[in-house]
C-alpha cells in the first residue's frame, strides 16, 4: 500500500520528467536511459532477432535490481557467462517505463532489444512507472507486469528460470509460476537492509521471497549465515556462490611498467555510504608520494571532499569496457570500505577485477576480505588503512602477483554460471514434475 502524497507522486512524475525537468537540464537524464535503445530493439513478439527457443536447455529471466546499463554488476555478469555458455538470457529493464521517451498513453506495447546473440532488455511499462527500489508492486502492477512477460511463453516453450534479486518482482513471478511452472530462484548478493535507498516495504517482502524461492544464492558465506540465524529451516535449500572477475577483460592490465617515483593507488567502483573517506583522507596526507586516482560517481560529500587534497583524483563514472586501460595505470588497488552490516556481507567484485589485473591490494579486513589473506594486505580500520599503503607496494613481487592471478582465472565468471546452470537444470526438472519441491546440494558449506 503507497501513501496518497506518493501516488499523486507517481502519477504527475512521469509528465514532470518529460515535460519539464529532463528538456531543461538534459545532463539529468540518466545516461542509461539513453543507453538502451541504442541497441537493436522490437516488439516482444515472435521474429525478428526474436526467434523460439529450439533447445531444451533452460531460459534464464533476470528480474535485477540494477539496471543493465548502469554499473556492471553480478547480475550483467552471470547473464553474459550464461549466454557465451549457450543458454538464452532474458533481463528486464527496472524503470518501468521511465526509460521510455514517451507518456505510457502513447506506447503501452513491451519491447525487447538485443544486448548480445542471446541476452535480451526487456522494456515493460507499468503506469505509474515505479521506482523498483522505493516500493513494492500492487496486485494490480504485478498482474499487469507477468501479463507482458508471459509473452516470452511463445519464444521459450521450454523451462524458464526466474532469477530474482529483489522482492519487489515477487507477485509477478509468483503469476507465472501458477501459469507456467516458472521457478524461481533467489540471488541474494546484498543485504537489502543495509541500503539506505530501499524502502522498507521492499525489505519487509523479503521473508516472502526466501519462503516462496524454490532455491536461494547467496553471494558471500557471511551473509548467508546471518540471513539463515533470521530465518532458520532453509538450509536444503540454499547456496553459495561468490562473485568473480571476468579474467579476459582485466587480465591484459596486468602488462604494466615497474612502480615509479610516483606510483598511483586506485579505486573502481561505488562510491557511497560505505566507502570509507577518512582512510583515503589519511592515506594521502601520510602518503604524499603517492597519488589516489578514484574512479566511480560520487554521490557522497566526505568524497567529494577530498578534491582539496593535492594528491587524490576523481575522475567520476568510467565505462566497464574502459577499465582495463586504467588499471593498467594503476599500481595498487584500493578496498576502502567502512566496516557495516552491508559491507561485511558483500562479496566485492573489484577484488577480483584487482586480482585479475595483476595488482596488489590493500583492503579493509571484512569476512569476506579475510578469507583471502595473504594474496591481500588487510588493514584493521582507517588509520591502518593508510598505513598499508607503503608497505603493500614494496612487497610486492612477480611471485605474488601471479599467485593473485591464478587464483582469479580460477574464480571466474563462467565457472560461476556453471554452478548456476547446474542448479537451473534440477528447478527446471522439478518444475516439469507434480510439484515436489527442489532440492539442491548446497556448493559450500553454509
Amino acid at each position: 500500500m503507497i501513501s496518497a502524497w506518493q501516488a499523486i507522486k507517481e502519477r504527475v512524475r512521469p509528465y514532470y520528467l518529460r515535460g519539464a525537468y529532463f528538456p531543461l537540464v538534459p545532463a539529468a537524464r540518466p545516461d542509461e536511459f539513453r543507453a538502451c535503445w541504442e541497441n537493436p530493439v522490437q516488439a516482444l513478439t515472435p521474429g525478428g532477432f526474436l526467434s523460439p527457443a529450439r533447445s531444451s536447455q533452460p531460459v534464464f529471466l533476470f528480474l535485477p535490481m540494477i539496471d543493465w546499463h548502469s554499473r556492471i554488476q553480478r547480475s550483467q555478469q552471470l547473464a553474459r557467462a550464461l549466454s557465451a555458455s549457450g543458454s538464452r538470457c532474458f533481463y528486464l529493464n527496472p524503470n518501468m517505463g521511465r526509460q521510455f521517451p514517451t507518456l505510457y498513453r502513447f506506447d503501452r506495447g513491451p519491447k525487447a532489444s538485443r544486448i548480445g546473440d542471446a541476452i535480451f532488455e526487456l522494456h515493460v511499462r507499468l503506469p505509474r512507472e515505479p521506482v523498483f527500489h522505493h516500493r513494492i508492486l500492487s496486485d494490480l502492477e504485478s498482474s499487469l507486469l507477468a501479463g507482458q512477460l508471459a509473452r516470452l511463453r511463445a519464444l521459450c516453450p521450454g523451462p524458464v528460470v526466474q532469477v530474482l534479486s529483489l522482492p519487489t518482482w515477487l507477485g509477478a513471478a509468483q503469476q507465472l509460476r501458477t501459469r507456467f511452472g516458472w521457478p524461481i530462484l533467489y540471488d541474494c548478493h546484498d543485504l537489502l537492509a543495509g541500503f539506505d535507498t530501499t524502502s522498507r516495504s521492499v525489505v519487509q517482502s523479503e521473508p516472502k521471497l526466501l519462503e516462496e524461492a524454490a532455491h536461494v544464492l547467496f553471494a558471500s558465506t557471511h551473509l548467508a549465515n546471518l540471513t539463515l540465524e533470521r530465518f532458520p529451516g532453509l538450509e536444503s535449500k540454499c547456496s553459495v556462490i561468490h562473485n568473480a572477475a571476468d579474467f579476459d577483460h582485466f587480465a591484459p592490465a596486468a602488462d604494466r611498467p615497474a612502480p615509479g617515483p610516483s606510483p598511483v593507488a586506485g579505486y573502481v567502483g561505488a562510491i557511497e555510504d560505505w566507502f570509507d573517506a577518512e582512510a583515503i583522507r589519511l592515506a594521502a596526507e601520510r602518503n604524499p608520494r603517492f597519488r589516489f586516482r578514484l574512479i566511480g560517481r560520487v554521490d557522497n560529500r566526505r568524497v567529494a571532499a577530498l578534491r582539496s587534497l593535492p594528491n587524490v583524483e576523481l575522475l567520476g563514472e568510467i565505462p566497464y569496457a574502459k577499465l582495463p586501460a586504467h588499471l593498467a595505470n594503476f599500481d595498487l588497488g584500493l578496498l576502502p570500505f567502512r566496516d557495516t552490516p552491508l559491507t561485511r556481507s558483500a562479496s566485492p567484485i573489484k577484488i577480483f577485477e584487482y586480482f585479475a589485473a595483476g595488482l596488489p591490494v590493500v583492503a579493509r579486513r571484512l569476512p569476506e576480505t579475510a578469507r583471502l589473506d595473504p594474496l591481500l594486505v588487510l588493514a584493521q580500520n582507517s588509520a591502518h588503512f593508510a598505513d598499508c599503503i607503503e608497505p603493500a607496494l614494496a612487497s610486492d613481487s612477480s611471485s605474488a602477483r601471479q599467485a593473485r592471478m591464478e587464483w582469479a582465472q580460477r574464480e571466474s565468471w563462467s565457472e560461476r554460471a556453471a554452478s548456476l546452470q547446474a542448479i537451473a537444470d534440477v528447478l527446471a526438472f522439478d518444475s516439469s514434475r507434480a510439484g515436489s519441491p527442489a532440492r539442491v546440494r548446497p556448493l559450500d558449506p553454509l
